[in-house]
């Protein structure tokens, strides 16, 4: 038969789209927790779902410690690019045939990873690292890593504490659904009975987030929230209330201090509200510094920004104690610290 040129035609075309289409590696469709999430699992149990059928013996999973300084810098436990960046594991490197320090399984249609820590995990940021070269059933195979971060809590409590009542200078940075810095003082009340705690917290510094630069402000140079001077509408007040817990470990102690997730903050320039947040943070003595720092997260329902429809919020909250001396004597602070919700500033007043 012969060959027309419309079938030579179609044919080549067939096998040229053939030969095109791309066969992508396997990626992580969800993950229990996600990506962000706070968990009360000690033992940081993770069910990662993928987007098809994997090589079983192709993945590997790592878990990392992983911490904020007190200016907010990822520490070098396990920084973004590759496995080098990151120091001694707290479990890992985990195979189906070898996981030192945890328990890592893939089901049987070879679509799903869970992955636990062998021991208890100390309150902190983790992040839980698969490794490149997970390959799907045709051999397609991911060039990078892929993280997954969670902060481990555990169920808050009312104890007896060591922790010493103070101001502390808090950066909260919201990641998402926007980004928005936001700079703090806290004032920390606590009963040393029960570990409850309370609290008045302001603006920190009238410097414009969308021109904020961190590197170029000094903390000793910032002012109080400009909207306290009388007759200026900046700046923000919130208060909040929760538990601190003591956390004893090689041979010393932190902290652990969690809200209730009823907060409210509304920032007016520019208009910023977040509905029902929460944070969570640890507070450790750092020797370098000579000062506590604290270091954590930020959750809330909702925040929405100039009037737009509210959406759920993450951020990372990071700061340090503040000295009798740093902290001065100005009237400015009797409103900053105050815990009466008669001071919160609220949207339309």
């Amino acid at each position: 038969m012969k060959t027309t040129p419309l079938v030579t035609f179609f044919t080549a075309t067939a096998f040229f789209l053939a030969a095109c289409t791309y066969d992508p590696p396997p990626k992580v469709k969800t993950s229990v927790p996600e990506d962000g999430a706070v968990t009360e699992d000690v033992h940081g149990r993770i069910v990662v779902q993928f987007t098809e059928p994997v090589e079983r013996e192709s993945v590997e999973a790592t878990l990392y410690a992983k911490t904020y300084d007190a200016e907010g810098n990822l520490l070098e436990r396990c920084a973004a690019g590759g496995a080098s960046d990151c120091q001694e594991p707290v479990a890992g490197p985990c195979s189906v045939k070898k996981c030192p320090g945890g328990t890592l399984v893939i089901n049987t249609d070879f679509t799903q990873m869970a992955f636990a820590s062998q021991n208890a995990l100390p309150i902190g940021n983790y992040v839980l690292r698969i490794s490149p070269g997970l390959e799907d059933k045709d051999g397609n195979a991911t060039g990078v890593p892929y993280d997954i971060s969670f902060f481990v809590k555990p169920a808050a409590v009312e104890a007896k504490t060591t922790f010493e009542p103070g101001v502390f200078i808090a950066w909260m940075d919201l990641e998402r659904p926007f980004t928005f810095p936001l700079e703090t003082y806290w004032h920390i009340n606590v009963d040393a009975e029960t570990g409850k705690i309370s609290g008045g917290s302001c603006d920190a510094d009238p410097v414009d987030p969308s021109n904020y630069d961190r590197e170029k402000h000094d903390y000793k140079e910032w002012k109080p929230a400009p909207y306290l001077e009388e007759g200026d509408e900046n700046g923000f007040k919130f208060v909040f209330e929760g538990t601190v817990q003591d956390v004893e470990a090689d041979g010393t102690t932190s902290y652990y201090f969690e809200t209730k997730p009823n907060l409210y903050i509304y920032c007016k320039q520019p208009e910023v509200e977040v509905m029902d947040g929460q944070f969570v943070v640890t507070i450790d003595f750092d020797p370098a510094l000579g000062r506590e720092v604290m270091s954590g997260t930020m959750t809330a329902a909702g925040a929405s920004i100039l009037g737009q429809p509210p959406q759920e919020v993450f951020g990372r909250v990071y700061g340090y104690r503040l000295s009798g001396a740093e902290i001065g004597t100005d009237k400015w602070w009797q409103t900053c610290a105050s815990t009466d919700p008669a001071t919160v500033t609220k949207k339309g007043q």
